[in-house]
């Protein structure tokens, strides 16, 4: 498990969204960056990212239907709860 992954996918999976984690590479003064940037889908797929020793650049091709679907078919998300008046919140 990279170092960004505990935060950015569990992110991910509760607000049922794709999530862009960038991190910088490196020391300055007493600092260590571990880079690791990622790109993380709504069900937690690891769609882009990056080591800890490489410079550079994440993309990945997104689509934004799989957060459509992900929130229809999923009725424990948080993201299907937002607003009282959403069709998942009736029976609360």
């Amino acid at each position: 498990m990279k170092n960004g992954e505990p935060l950015s996918g569990p992110r991910a999976l509760e607000n049922a969204f794709f999530v862009a984690a960038s991190n910088r590479i490196g020391e300055e003064y007493s600092y260590h960056f571990f880079g690791q940037s990622l790109i993380v889908g709504p069900r937690f797929e690891i769609y882009a990212s990056m080591d800890e020793e490489t410079e550079g650049y994440a993309v990945a091709r997104i689509d934004l239907d799989v957060v459509r679907r992900t929130r229809e078919s999923s009725s424990s998300s948080s993201a299907a709860c937002r607003r009282p008046t959403g069709p998942s919140c009736a029976k609360y």
